[in-house]
């Protein structure tokens, strides 16, 4: 980068995306109390019971079998999401908030595609997603399962690695609805992580790019090959102005930026009963709760 001449201004781009902390199981009880499960039957569009069409088996427990019900699990009446495929859970046993050993031993990245996965699926995002509440509901858990069992990348386009889970309830075209939230899902948290095809998802691998002089000021389009640029509100900041046009992010200048500048935008997106900030910057520099897992039982 050559400073000298007086008529480029560097601006280094480098996106990091940064998502909210997302309450998985929103609840009312404390850390410490004690809450209750329950279970109950999912059902179709049509009123039918949603139910296993394969066996699926995980880590040697059986999450379930053929004509076996898919049961919603709920705390204290409140829906929430199974993190130990196959283990043992019954109607009316009792748990203690915020004491869940298998939710923090999945690790960080595990925790946090679960969060987007929730985001995506039925808790943040379900007025978008096809199909009714059941389903909606059976097509978040499917990935949630496939996230804790390696069955589903926990990074870049989040591609499923075994598909035992989803084909458990859908193999041979049966719950359609499930597999079309499914995928809305799965297509929602894909696009939702893609950033501009001009920046970078990390300080270290960020781009410099020059402004050139013109006309007493100076200035650069950058064309956004991933087509998600308009999902983002950006900020002119440092003197550097900025605007938005379909694809193209124009930046400019009244004066050479000799120093690389910090450019933010921010996109609101769907949260857990609230809305959530999901920040991004350009240039330097560079979730929370999910109840025990279980084999579900009326019992």
């Amino acid at each position: 980068m050559n400073k000298s001449i007086g008529k480029i201004s560097a601006v280094m781009l480098a996106v990091m995306t940064l998502l909210s902390s997302i309450f998985v199981v929103p609840a009312n009880a404390a850390a410490g109390d004690k809450v209750t499960i329950s279970f109950n039957y999912c059902f179709d569009t049509n009123g039918n019971s949603i139910r296993y069409q394969q066996t699926t088996v995980n880590d040697g427990y059986t999450v379930g079998s053929v004509g076996d019900d898919l049961l919603i699990t709920y705390v204290d009446g409140r829906e929430v999401y199974c993190i130990q495929p196959g283990h043992s859970l019954f109607a009316g046993d009792q748990l203690t908030e915020g004491s869940s050993s298998a939710w923090n031993s999945l690790g960080t990245a595990k925790q946090n595609a679960i969060n987007l996965a929730l985001l995506c699926g039925k808790p943040g995002s379900g007025s978008s997603l096809p199909g009714n509440s059941d389903e909606k509901w059976a097509a978040t858990q499917l990935i949630v399962w496939e996230i804790v069992s390696g069955c589903r990348e926990t990074s870049g386009n989040y591609n499923c690695t075994n598909t035992k889970y989803i084909n458990g309830i859908t193999a041979g075209g049966a719950n359609s609805g499930v597999k079309s939230a499914y995928n809305q899902i799965v297509t929602n948290m894909q696009t939702l992580r893609k950033i501009p095809s001009f920046a970078a998802d990390s300080t270290g691998s960020s781009k410099t790019y020059e402004m050139n002089a013109s006309g007493g000021s100076y200035s650069l389009t950058l064309t956004d090959d991933n087509s998600v640029l308009g999902r983002f509100d950006f900020k002119s900041t440092g003197g550097v102005n900025v605007s938005r046009s379909g694809n193209k992010l124009t930046l400019t200048a009244k004066s050479p930026i000799n120093n690389a500048v910090v450019l933010s935008a921010s996109r609101s997106v769907s949260g857990v009963g609230v809305s959530l900030n999901h920040r991004i910057e350009l240039s330097p520099k560079k979730n929370k709760n999910i109840k025990k897992g279980c084999r579900t039982s009326l019992k």
